[in-house]
């Protein structure tokens, strides 16, 4: 009985999205013009500013790393032997949170940067060789803030291995790691994962659409759709391996 409801609810959604759809479809097509005139101005003023987007992009990400850093720093300085547990557990939480901080808004201005400057990359850009510069600088930023934190995290954690700047870093990071920290990596990415499927099909859908009403073209539809099937594809891998690894260590 159960595996009907199943079929059935599969069904009931593939009804539900194609109705979605054809509905979405007919209200879309009377704003499709507005859309654009929308989008063009909306593209328009992100060429003229971009130089100035790039540059607030960068400083204000950057800011809020270093204090970050600068913050967990001085929580390692002025931690004091004398401490209960209870007070070391929440200042380890503290200092966990605020390096976590600085690298995932290094990370932003990173991803940030690479996209702002795919946007200065057009013939209407006054200030080119600024965004150049600006991007060439939040890269070296971001890679450096990068090292400089796991370089603390190591200061704190002799047992932590990997060196940012070489391939196996990310491996040999992980391996490094206690059950505990390896548990809670292994949720976290698999959480990851379910939410970017999800996303991953709403982006597919959304280029279908843009096609239609943007002409944008097939080359987003094969990106996103390439790109789901790298994440499927490596993830399927990925845990047959560790299922291997378990069998063999049983």
């Amino acid at each position: 009985m159960k595996l009907k409801n199943s079929y059935l609810k599969i069904m009931l959604w593939i009804l539900g999205g194609l109705i979605i759809g054809v509905v979405g479809a007919i209200i879309g097509s009377y704003g499709i013009e507005k859309a654009r005139e929308g989008l063009e101005a909306a593209s328009s003023f992100l060429i003229t500013n971009i130089f100035w987007i790039q540059l607030t992009v960068g400083i204000g990400f950057s800011i809020i790393s270093i204090a970050n850093f600068y913050k967990s720093k001085n929580l390692m300085s002025n931690s004091v032997g004398d401490d209960t547990e209870d007070d070391t557990d929440n200042l380890e939480e503290n200092i966990d949170i605020r390096q976590g901080k600085a690298l995932v808004f290094s990370s932003i201005n990173y991803i940030a940067s690479f996209t702002l400057f795919g946007i200065a990359i057009d013939q209407n850009n006054n200030w080119f060789i600024g965004s150049i510069i600006i991007f060439l600088g939040v890269i070296f930023f971001s890679s450096f803030m990068d090292i400089t934190v796991v370089n603390l995290v190591k200061k704190r954690e002799p047992l932590k291995k990997g060196d940012p700047a070489e391939m196996k870093f990310e491996k040999e990071w992980i391996d490094s790691c206690d059950e505990a920290e390896k548990y809670m990596i292994y949720q976290a990415s698999y959480k990851t994962f379910t939410m970017m499927k999800y996303t991953l099909l709403g982006a597919l859908v959304l280029t279908v659409i843009s096609k239609q009403a943007f002409n944008t073209g097939n080359f987003a539809i094969v990106l996103v759709g390439a790109l789901w099937l790298v994440q499927t594809i490596s993830f399927n891998v990925q845990s047959g391996k560790q299922e291997n690894i378990k069998g063999i260590s049983s």
